[in-house]
C-alpha cells in the first residue's frame, strides 16, 4: 500500500520533542508556516490520488 510520512522542519535544534525550548519554537511564526505548508501539501496529495484515474485504481490492487 502506498504510504506518505509527512515531517515538518522547525529548525530549532539543538531542542527536540518534549523539551520546553521545543515547545517554544513550536509559538513562532515559523512553525505556523511549517503547519500551514504541511497541511496544503498533504491536502493536495489527496486531491492528486483523488483525480488521478491510474492512483485510485493502485487503491484497489
Amino acid at each position: 500500500m502506498p504510504t506518505i510520512h509527512p515531517m515538518l522542519g522547525l529548525d530549532c535544534r539543538p531542542a527536540v520533542n518534549h523539551q520546553s525550548e521545543f515547545t517554544a519554537a513550536c509559538r513562532t511564526p515559523a512553525a505556523e508556516r511549517a503547519v500551514l505548508d504541511g497541511a496544503t501539501g498533504m491536502a493536495w496529495a489527496a486531491i492528486d490520488v483523488a483525480l488521478t484515474a491510474g492512483r485510485r485504481a493502485d487503491r484497489h490492487s
